[in-house]
């Protein structure tokens, strides 16, 4: 079964729950419930975790608790009741777009203060309020669990994963660069043992594929490093276990990104000297510390629950001075390079190793500190399109009010059936254009705009 289709299932199943669990314990207001599950599964991602859901149930609260304030103050005026609740609801939507993490509590914040209304009427209107705001923290908490334990996404194992085919490719681009080097001997493949396993490898495999070239390599571990990282940016939002070891996986992330980008650095350079162990004398061993480096961050990412411990240690490959000193200007830079590569490589591949060792463990820790890049600010001020759809949803919530008041009911449904269809449809096609983004609102809209038909009279 496809995601699509698990996700269909389980929509399926949480509008069912939040129907006939209501109607059977007698609960009012089981629709909210139904239309609830309608508005998460429209706007929230195919991944649930227990931390958004407890998002969903703090905004519901709080938008519960600003839409009955809103009642009760402006319970004799339906016209500032309605302009007090347009202008907290944009104000609300701007922080929603301007906040750079899960909008989750924003949004439903905005759409419980404006479900709280009921219909103009002040006496019922505690009671009423409170039906909805319950009702709406029941299919809250009906889709999470549903999202949670059906059909299960195993945002680690998946993020995983990905690194353990990114330190594959690591290794196998560290290898052909190291063979490349000057001075060093590749490793010589005995012609007996090829000639005697040929006639096995012939009768029960076709001929094997070359192995890739240098360049390929380096193709594939940018294509792995990229969709490493766009993968960690979306699940580390939604995944609760991500986040209990964001620290160590943004570490991660970050020396492996710094050990791809010095194999392509690496694999560009043009070393201009010819025997690198009179230069370097270490330079063998060195090499092999690296490869058993890499080799063991993938067995710490393949078996983590062996408890493993391991610690960075920094070493350095440190150069022959005399013989550096009567060598030409070109040949000591060569060298010196060759030397830096190396020593950047040693220190994240071991500070890597070291990370990988440490995420699920209670225990460890990571012994070394590190300046990761700033995070960017939870909030981008000032920004034109956020002004924007704060002035959208203001509009819309008017337009709203004045259609139901001019048409009444009839064309209203109509409209927002259009617009449901819409939304919909753009799901489908996996486009999501930012106008049906805030007209979904119209729709919600409609639940407390019968209070502006009295207004007429």
């Amino acid at each position: 079964m496809n995601s699509k289709a698990r996700f269909a299932t389980k929509v399926a199943l949480s509008l069912t729950l939040a129907y006939l669990i209501p109607f059977a314990m007698g609960w009012p207001q089981a629709s909210t419930a139904a239309t609830t599950v309608m508005l998460i599964a429209s706007t929230g991602s195919q991944r649930e975790s227990f931390e958004k859901g407890t998002l969903r149930v703090l905004g519901t609260i709080v938008g519960a608790v600003v839409g009955l304030i809103l009642v009760g103050a402006f319970a004799q005026d339906r016209f500032l009741y309605m302009f007090s609740v347009s202008i907290v609801v944009s104000f609300i939507f701007y922080f929603r777009n301007a906040y750079q993490s899960d909008p989750t509590l924003l949004m439903l914040t905005a759409v419980m203060t404006l479900m709280m209304s009921n219909g103009g009427d002040a006496e019922g209107a505690f009671l009423y309020g409170v039906d909805r705001a319950y009702m709406t923290v029941f299919g809250v908490v009906t889709y999470t669990l549903v999202g949670v334990y059906l059909f299960p996404s195993k945002a680690e194992q998946n993020l995983s994963a990905l690194l353990q085919e990114t330190l594959s490719i690591q290794q196998q681009t560290f290898t052909q660069i190291s063979e490349s080097l000057p001075g060093v001997i590749k490793p010589e493949t005995s012609a007996a043992t090829d000639a005697s396993s040929s006639d096995d490898e012939t009768e029960h495999k076709p001929t094997e594929e070359a192995s890739p070239s240098l360049d390929e390599l380096i193709e594939k571990l940018f294509t792995a490093q990229n969709t490493l990282e766009q993968r960690f940016s979306v699940v580390k939002k939604e995944s609760s276990e991500i986040a209990a070891y964001l620290q160590e996986w943004r570490l991660v992330i970050h020396h492996s990104q710094k050990i791809t980008q010095l194999l392509a650095t690496a694999s560009n350079a043009r070393f201009n000297h010819n025997d690198t162990e009179n230069y370097l004398p270490d330079f063998p061993d060195f090499i092999e510390q690296i490869h058993h480096l890499l080799q063991q961050s993938q067995q710490f990412l393949a078996s983590p629950e062996t408890g493993e411990t391991f610690r960075f240690n920094e070493n350095k490959l440190k150069a022959n001075e005399e013989k550096l000193s009567g060598s030409d200007h070109l040949t000591r830079a060569s060298v010196l390079t060759l030397g830096y590569l190396l020593n950047r490589l040693y220190d994240n591949a071991s500070k890597l190793a070291e990370t990988i060792s440490c995420i699920d463990s209670i225990t460890k820790t990571v012994s070394f500190k590190e300046q990761l890049a700033p995070s960017q600010s939870a909030f981008l001020w000032w920004d034109a399109e956020n002004f924007k759809t704060a002035i959208k949803v203001f509009v819309t919530y008017w337009v709203a009010g004045g259609l139901w008041i001019a048409f009444n009911l009839l064309v209203v449904i109509a409209l927002s059936s259009s617009l449901q269809f819409l939304w919909r449809c753009s799901l489908l096609c996996r486009c999501t254009p930012k106008h049906l983004d805030f007209c979904l609102l119209l729709v919600f809209c409609l639940p407390f705009q019968p209070m502006c038909l009295s207004c007429r009279s």
